[in-house]
Formats: structure tokens, C-alpha cells, sequence
């Protein structure tokens, strides 16, 4: 079986959203871009006990925004330990 032996997440950029639904039937978790997600989709996700990744967050506000919302991984190119 594909992924029975490492994590998997589907990868939505914006325009790609009807894949949501590709991911859940399949039961793999998303890495979704910034602009597409909401905290309904975040909850449905976690409904389905399924993750969610967050691309590419390079601002600590973005950064606090997104964790409120309550994901599960950020995706960064910048990094300040210290922020």
C-alpha cells in the first residue's frame, strides 16, 4: 500500500482545491498554500484525523495566524529562532 510506511501529503496550490476531497478519500494528509486555506477546512481535515501543512509562511505574524488557526506544520523559507 502507498505511504504504509512514511507520512504523505498532497500538495494544493491555489485554483486546486477540489483536491481536498481527493486527500480525504484517500486519507492523506495536505500541504496546502497560504491563500487557499480556512478554518473550516483546517477543522474538516482534523475531523477526518488528518493533518495539515501550511506553505510557505516567511512572517512571524503569519506564523502566529496560522497556528491559532491551529495546523499542524508550517512551511518556511525564513527562520528567526528569536522572533
Amino acid at each position: 500500500m502507498l505511504g504504509s510506511k512514511i507520512h504523505l501529503q498532497h500538495l494544493i496550490e491555489n485554483g486546486h482545491l477540489f483536491l481536498t476531497k481527493w486527500a480525504k478519500f484517500f486519507k492523506i494528509d495536505i500541504d496546502i498554500e497560504d491563500k487557499c486555506l480556512t478554518q473550516e477546512l483546517i477543522d474538516e481535515f482534523h475531523k477526518a484525523n488528518l493533518k495539515v501543512n501550511c506553505w510557505t509562511i516567511d512572517s512571524i505574524e503569519n506564523v502566529r495566524k496560522f497556528e491559532k488557526m491551529g495546523v499542524d506544520y508550517i512551511t518556511t523559507n525564513e527562520f528567526d529562532q528569536d522572533a
